[in-house]
């Protein structure tokens, strides 16, 4: 009985003291938007990706029709960010035919300039072949593309200084691992078992 006692009043002190420590950082919930159609973001996290940009005015999003499924070839996603300074209104800017609701369309905020610019994937409809989008918020519209016609890849990861970002052969996940893929994305080298141009690509800088 002393070792209970012992041990419960050594627990309620531990609980005093945690109770007294002030935390060292502050957090608030808020709803940012509504309606009927799905909007989210994608990964978060993976290559230090984040949904908002340097300086937390901008929210980056997709808008869909369907979540609970995988989009069809010709569905396009509607590319917004969340304007935090105007009453979080959306503005929609582009759109894009290769994303899925686990991952998104690979937002990634340009390290190069993080105010303005990001990244995100998107498939030609005609030919499947996939490529790289760097949008500019201030201009409203792509300042450049990034297409490798011998092998169309996406990307799959920004590195932090922005000098290269990490090529991902999203036709192929669409036929081995579908929740991570692009459906109906060009896989150059399916009779391969392993092919050998599946590589990381070394990118233009482009601002």
């Amino acid at each position: 009985m002393k070792v209970l006692a012992i041990l419960f009043v050594s627990v309620v002190g531990c609980l005093k003291n945690y109770a007294e420590i002030k935390p060292l950082i502050s957090l608030k919930v808020e709803q940012l938007n509504s309606g009927k159609k799905h909007h989210f973001f994608g990964y978060i996290g993976q290559c230090q990706t984040i949904p908002w940009n340097a300086s937390g005015r901008y929210v980056l999003g997709l808008e869909i029709d369907r979540i609970d499924r995988m989009p069809n070839p010709d569905e396009a996603s509607t590319v917004f960010v969340i304007d935090t300074d105007q009453n979080n209104k959306i503005v929609r800017l582009d759109k894009t035919h290769a994303c899925n609701p686990q991952q998104g369309t690979m937002f990634y905020w340009n390290p190069l300039k993080a105010e303005t610019q990001f990244f995100f994937n998107d498939r030609d409809v005609k030919t499947g072949k996939l490529f790289t989008v760097l949008y500019d918020l201030e201009k409203k519209k792509r300042v450049h593309e990034y297409r490798y016609d011998d092998s169309p890849i996406g990307n799959g990861g920004v590195a932090a200084d922005g000098s290269a970002f990490l090529a991902i052969k999203y036709g192929r996940l669409a036929r081995l691992r579908l929740v991570t893929g692009y459906p109906e994305a060009l896989d150059w080298s399916r009779d391969e078992i392993a092919p050998k141009n599946d590589r990381k690509k070394q990118y233009e800088k482009h601002t």
